[in-house]
């Protein structure tokens, strides 16, 4: 399955099937990038920090030129866990990440019996980095980019 990225009028559906072909929104293609980047080493393992610099620079080109996401779609295309992971991201209705997922519809039950959903993170220097903190006991991360500590929204 191949995906072709569209700008889509505002309150049109994100993603829809047209053919065999996956029509997505640049904004989401973009979050999708951004949402990818920490779980790369699992999904790629020693080629994940190409794939991760790869990614970093053309957001950083993305941020300053809307419309440019075509080499971003080639990146998370290319190979088969990264594009499995899309389209698994791209068909849940609130785009997350699929290993949360589960966790954001239902929350994590902890032993006093409140859940937590997981939360979600991004780089305060350019939001080129996007983290999930599952539970309140997680030490936020670092942009791997910047250096800082990533910040809820």
């Amino acid at each position: 399955m191949r995906l072709r990225v569209e700008r889509l009028a505002p309150g049109i559906d994100r993603s829809h099937i047209w053919g065999s072909e996956t029509v997505i929104e640049d904004q989401v293609l973009v979050e999708a990038a951004c949402a990818i980047r920490p779980y790369l080493i699992e999904l790629l393992g020693d080629d994940a920090s190409k794939v991760d610099a790869e990614l970093s620079a053309l957001l950083e080109v993305e941020s300053g030129h809307v419309g440019e996401v075509e080499p971003l779609r080639r990146v998370l295309e290319r190979d088969e866990a990264t594009r499995e992971w899309l389209l698994e991201f791209l068909d849940d209705p609130a785009h997350v990440p699929p290993d949360l997922q589960a966790v954001r519809s239902s929350g994590v039950q902890f032993p006093d019996g409140n859940p937590v959903r997981a939360v979600r993170y991004r780089c305060p220097e350019a939001d080129h980095y996007v983290w999930y903190r599952r539970t309140v006991t997680e030490r936020v991360a670092e942009c791997p980019d910047h250096a800082c500590t990533l910040v809820s929204p």
